[in-house]
């Protein structure tokens, strides 16, 4: 298993955020990912955020604590076939 953990300070974070400012978290509040389903989270350690993958598993996060908000990995890019 690996821990794919990315601390992020927040001037990166808001950097990010204006570049895909089209993604929209949603609080775990409001409602949480399908069983198994890989997703973001945004879970707030100190004076960094945590952003990692994550997925519910028998009803908790499988690695994360204090998860206040997630969202959905974009799509997968297409393969090109093109052998140029």
């Amino acid at each position: 298993m690996y821990d794919d953990t990315m601390l992020v300070d927040k001037d990166f974070y808001n950097k990010l955020k204006e570049h895909y400012n089209h993604f929209q978290w949603i609080s775990v509040k409001d409602r949480l990912p399908e069983p198994n389903t890989r997703v973001l989270v945004y879970a707030k350690q100190g004076s960094y955020m945590n952003l990692r993958i994550d997925h519910i598993c028998n009803g908790r996060w499988f690695f994360s604590m204090m998860v206040t908000h997630w969202m959905p990995l974009p799509e997968l890019p297409k393969e090109n076939n093109n052998d140029d």
